[in-house]
């Protein structure tokens, strides 16, 4: 479930939390909705993480470089491109959970 549907589904579950007119969502979907959302969040800290790091990687680059400034655009480049490839996530997996 994409971010976008699960936000979707919560507000409308909240909604009819509220006293909305319209049929009770099913448990397995709030669920699902919130996983989602945790998954999410989860993969946002993460990323931040990563580019704290990558920002710091890059700071130190500098540093060390700051004598030899020339070529410290390409070398940032080619340090920066292989930071991020030892960062790349492999692809997500869904879980295998069966619906109601």
């Amino acid at each position: 479930m994409e971010p976008s549907e699960a936000i979707a589904f919560l507000q409308r579950y909240n909604e009819w939390r509220r006293g909305g007119d319209m049929d009770q969502p099913h448990p397995y979907q709030i669920g699902q909705s919130i996983d989602a959302l945790c998954d999410h969040a989860e993969r946002l800290t993460d990323a931040n993480d990563d580019m704290r790091d990558l920002l710091r990687e890059v700071y130190n680059l500098t540093q060390l470089e700051r004598d030899c400034p020339i070529d410290l655009p390409h070398r940032a480049l080619v340090h920066i491109g292989h930071l991020i490839d030892e960062k790349t996530p492999p692809a997500t997996q869904q879980s295998h959970q069966t619906k109601p």
